[in-house]
């Protein structure tokens, strides 16, 4: 890690982590309440949302590997197979 690197506590990537999971599940949740509006009027910006969530868990799990490499993985933002929020 550089010197110039500036750093945030892991137990802050644990909530930001977790921060950015329950954004991503709600974004997914609110696809069913959706259904009763016709998907033209709003499937377009829906997809934006989901890609740029998932843009954000990228470049946040990047940095985190960058900050924490001893102690970051990768279910930190994308969850384990076996966990039922897993994507």
């Amino acid at each position: 890690m550089g010197s110039n690197l500036q750093t945030t506590e892991f137990d802050e990537w644990e909530e930001i982590a977790e921060r950015v999971n329950q954004i991503d599940n709600d974004v997914t949740a609110l696809v069913n309440l959706l259904n009763s509006i016709p998907k033209s009027e709003w499937e377009e910006e829906q997809r934006k949302a989901s890609e740029g969530i998932s843009e954000l868990k990228n470049v946040l799990e990047e940095r985190l590997a960058k900050e924490h490499p001893d102690k970051w993985e990768t279910d930190m933002f994308y969850g384990k197979p076996n966990d039922p929020s897993w994507k």
